[in-house]
């Protein structure tokens, strides 16, 4: 952590390199509060005692009691306690390596490769008890303030205390991008019905606009067969696991053959990508008469969801 690099010299602190989110910061906030660096940096400056040199007020957000909104500022502070969380509970190098094999690339090919492994545990071992112990520091310095539910709902603190830090990303950004189709899709055609499913896509893409999710329109090419096929909407950042999503229009009874069958062999083809797949399913004329059943067929499958929609 930077801040414990710069320990012996705590007038270092205010001299360290501003966060890369520049957007709405002046010269007395150089800092967003909300991105890798700040976090990091307010997590290092907590556990050193050295609050009194990384001043709150040089922050535009305080991430620990801040709400966070939805997309990367949450995000961010998520993924990083729930990080720490996880590596708790992993006691032994196997586990750590199991959990997270690409640390395998870590190990030296000559040498004591058990000494490394161990000495990586150690580390990230420090690193959660670090992190742990500040989250424990600050619940209990506002203990008061999340018993009263003074504190805004979606602020750190209080997604920590309710646990929504220990749940599965892909689940939230699922239910998220459910809920916002759930919600939008039915009332765009309360005029004018869909006429085709070019129609349901280009809709789906107005309301993803809107909600400013950053999401590809038909892309990335995948082979298939002598093919190339490509899902109609796809999340891929770099270095995580992509998320391709796919709407279908099932206008009449005969038409929900097709569907299922062309949602069979998407899920063949996108998960040998590697990829999580979201099915939207418009379903205005009720073809569907079993939803649970419907969705089963599919879900039964890791890193698939489906979402019914009428």
């Amino acid at each position: 952590m930077e801040i414990i690099a710069a320990s012996g010299h705590p007038e270092l602190i205010q001299e360290t390199v501003s966060c890369a989110h520049t957007e709405g910061m002046t010269r007395h906030q150089p800092h967003c509060g909300v991105c890798t660096q700040c976090i990091d940096r307010r997590f290092a400056s907590t556990a050193a005692g050295l609050t009194k040199y990384d001043l709150l007020s040089r922050y535009e957000k305080d991430v620990f009691c801040d709400p966070l909104q939805e997309g990367l500022q949450r995000t961010h502070a998520e993924n990083y306690v729930r990080f720490a969380t996880r590596l708790e509970s992993l006691q032994t190098p196997d586990q750590l390596f199991e959990t997270f094999p690409e640390l395998y690339d870590c190990l030296p090919d000559d040498g004591d490769a058990e000494t490394c492994a161990r000495v990586t545990l150690d580390l990230l071992h420090r690193h959660q008890q670090t992190v742990n112990g500040v989250l424990e520091q600050k619940i209990q310095a506002h203990s008061q303030d999340i018993r009263r539910a003074s504190l805004p709902l979606d602020c750190l603190l209080r997604l920590v205390v309710s646990g929504h830090h220990t749940k599965d990303r892909r689940i939230s950004y699922v239910e998220r991008l459910r809920s916002l189709i759930n919600k939008s899709l039915p009332a765009a055609f309360q005029t004018q019905p869909a006429t085709n499913e070019r129609h349901v896509q280009d809709v789906g893409e107005a309301v993803f606009q809107a909600a400013r999710e950053q999401l590809q329109r038909e892309a990335p090419q995948i082979p298939f067969g002598a093919v190339t096929t490509k899902p109609d909407f796809s999340s891929v950042p770099p270095d995580t696991t992509p998320m391709f999503i796919e709407f279908k229009f099932s206008k009449c009874r005969a038409r929900l053959n097709g569907v299922q069958t062309e949602m069979t062999s998407r899920v063949t083809v996108y998960r040998n990508q590697g990829a999580w797949i979201l099915f939207i399913v418009y379903d205005p004329n009720r073809t569907i008469t079993d939803d649970e059943k419907f969705g089963k067929t599919f879900e039964k499958h890791d890193g698939v969801w489906v979402g019914i929609v009428r």
